[in-house]
């Protein structure tokens, strides 16, 4: 019995297309389970989704071309 009231939202921050696909299909494998992929590309539009709250999970590539991963954060 599925017990899920809602999807799974999940961002994706990767600059690789090729490793969004792999994670777009290994999730519709799970017939189980729905998820709403969200894929971005960069560190700015990856800031962006995360603040804006909207994800349950985040998967990050912690090796992004424009920064990698979160050495580029302001700490207080």
């Amino acid at each position: 019995m599925n017990m899920q009231s809602h999807p799974i939202r999940v961002l994706l921050i990767d600059d690789d297309e090729d490793d969004y696909i792999i994670v777009r299909d290994l999730l519709s494998d799970l017939s189980s389970i729905e998820f709403i992929l969200k894929w971005v590309s960069d560190y700015g539009a990856a800031l962006d989704a995360i603040l804006a709250g909207e994800f349950d999970v985040c998967l990050l590539d912690y090796r992004l071309k424009s920064a990698m991963g979160w050495s580029s954060c302001k700490r207080p």
